[in-house]
This record gives C-alpha cells, structure tokens and sequence, in this order.
C-alpha cells in the first residue's frame, strides 16, 4: 500500500481527474498535508514498513514545489505527525509520540518560525494534552481557537476520540515572550 497527496483542479463547476500532488513518487506513505498562505506544503512521511513519522515541506517557488525537506529541531527518532501550521508560518503545532515532557500516548507541541528556522517545539501542558492521544490540531482563522482530538476517558481496548475547542493564544508558548 503507498499512501499519497493527490490534487484535483476545479475547471466550469466541475473537478478533474486527481492526480497525485507530487509529479515524481516520494518514498513511503504521505500524509494529513496543510498548504500556506505561500504555498509551501507540509506534510507527514511515514516510511513503508516503519511505524515512525516525520514532518516535512515542500516550498512552493517559481511556481514549482521543491524537492521535500524535513523540518529541522521538530523532527526526532519518535513519531511527529499531524501539523498544523499557521497560515503565515509563523508557528505549527503537531502531535508527537515519546518525546521527553509528555502525559501521554501523543502530546500537542508547537514551534516559532524564527527567521525561516523551527524553534526547539515546546510541551503545550495539561490544559490541552492528556493521559490519551491527543493530536489533529486546527486553529481557527481568527487565531482564537484551538481544535483537536484527544483519547481522553477511553481505554486502550476501547480507543474512541473526541473533540475539544479551547480558547488559544499562540504567544503563550513562545518561550521568548516568557
């Protein structure tokens, strides 16, 4: 099985054929992508056979997509998946798996875009995470909210998500306003 990104162009009220997003076949399974303002795309690679994830981007210039890159200080030996990235780059949440401060199965991070280089991600604490998988994080276009799902009061022989909204700041967790 090879998961992938695939594209579909809208011509007189009416979708194409979709096609996949990348013109020449990226390794392993991608997946969950957010596409910026800019038109840079992120998104998570899972190599075929592995259990692990990593997050990646693809710049958009020239009216081209780049060859893939991961991203840097986010990316571990553990599993990260699920980005959310702000519209104008300037933070992303993900969810990662095991990382050093967590509660849980996966946790909720995020990182600042510091002059084109991804902050080291920073724990978002109980009031969002749980001793349950937590990830799928959108934030609303305002800014105002956050969305997510979490494993929370279910049991591992009965894992059922829900979703949470919460008030959000994203300034509260830039550890250089703090």
């Amino acid at each position: 099985m090879d998961w992938n990104i695939w594209k579909s162009k809208r011509i007189n009220g009416e979708w194409q054929k979709p096609m996949p997003f990348f013109e020449k076949n990226i390794e392993g399974n991608r997946f969950y992508p957010y596409l910026t303002n800019s038109g840079n795309l992120y998104f998570s690679i899972t190599p075929h056979g592995s259990g692990n994830s990593d997050l990646y981007v693809s710049k958009y210039k020239n009216r081209n997509y780049q060859k893939s890159s991961p991203l840097i200080n986010i990316n571990s030996e553990k599993l990260e998946g699920d980005a959310f990235v702000s519209p104008d780059e300037s933070y992303l949440i993900f969810a990662g798996f095991g990382r050093g401060q967590n509660l849980g199965k996966s946790d909720l991070y995020i990182s600042f875009n510091e002059n084109g280089t991804w902050s080291v991600p920073v724990w978002m604490g109980k009031e969002i995470n749980s001793q349950g998988y937590d990830g799928s994080p959108f934030v609303t276009k305002d800014g105002k909210y956050l969305i997510f799902t979490s494993s929370r009061g279910s049991t591992d022989e009965n894992t059922f998500f829900n979703h949470y909204i919460i008030s959000f700041n994203s300034e509260k967790y830039n550890q250089k306003l703090i």
